[in-house]
This record gives structure tokens, sequence and C-alpha cells, in this order.
């Protein structure tokens, strides 16, 4: 079953409309192979079929390939270096982590969600929940300079004391 919707995505990504068309007859052929072979087993009704069908087309999902160079997390991290030819060890991890648990689908789900299968807590909320509450500013301090107050013109090449 995985090889025949894993061919069925192939098919839809195939440049010409004859590669198109080949590649989903030899996906419908091994769909129908699968369906023909189970038909007879017990415990293989339609429910269980469409449940494995479903968990087939998930793990195709998986495994298919990009099919641009700017798709997905590598070409998101490539887009960075094009500004910033470094990433440090740090930046990376925070980049994993936005990908991973804030990026979302078209149908709202996270790579993570769809890893594990649950929902998660929002990031920047849960991120927020645990930081420490910032301390008041320190009061400004009185300074003539900033005030507009005159300043003393230094000789060329002499230091003053201020």
């Amino acid at each position: 079953m995985i090889p025949g919707q894993y061919i069925g995505l192939a098919a839809a990504k195939a440049q010409t409309a004859d590669k198109r068309n080949e590649l989903q007859l030899v996906a419908d052929n091994l769909t129908a192979e699968f369906t023909a072979t189970t038909k007879d087993w017990p415990g293989f009704t339609e429910a269980r079929r469409a449940e494995l069908t479903r968990v087939a087309m998930g793990c195709a999902q998986a495994l298919q390939r990009s099919s641009s160079c700017v798709e997905g997390r590598n070409g998101h991290l490539a887009l960075f270096h094009h500004g910033i030819h470094r990433l440090t060890p740090a930046k990376l991890r925070a980049l994993t982590v936005t990908h991973n648990f804030h990026i979302a689908r078209v149908d709202g789900t996270t790579p993570a969600e769809r890893l594990f299968g649950l929902v998660h807590a929002p990031l920047f909320e849960t991120v927020l929940g645990r930081l420490p509450m910032c301390s008041q500013p320190a009061r400004k301090r009185s300074d003539q300079r900033r005030r507009g107050g005159t300043k003393k013109a230094a000789k060329p090449g002499v230091w003053t004391k201020r």
C-alpha cells in the first residue's frame, strides 16, 4: 500500500502528462493489488482498509522527496544562509524549535503535531509563561550634559578629565 501511495504522490509532481499518467497507472495497479489480496482476509473490513490507506498515505508523505529547493526546513535554512553566512549553534537550535513547534501548514498543523499525532501548546505563550518577569528599569540620572549644559572645549591632543 505504501509504494502505491508514494508513486501516486510522485505522479502528481511529474513534469509531463505522459509521465504522470504512466506513474498514476502503476500506483493504481499497486493499490488495486493490495485491495484484491486483502479482500478475503478476516478483519479487513472497508473501515480497516480506509484506516490502512490513511496510514500508508502518511508514511508516503513522510518519505517523499521535496520538489523544490526552497521547500521545507532545509530550504528555510538555506534562505537564512543567504544573508548570514554562518549560523551559530544557538540560533540553529532556536530556528529548529520555531520550525517544529510554530510554523504551520495551511491545515494548521505543525511538524511536531504531525510527527507525534498530538496537539501541543502554542510555542510563544509557553515560552512567555516560563520567563521571569522583567524588573523595573533604573531611574534616570540627572546629567547636565544630557540637558544641554555647556561643555568645556579641550585643546587638540590634550586629554581632559570630565
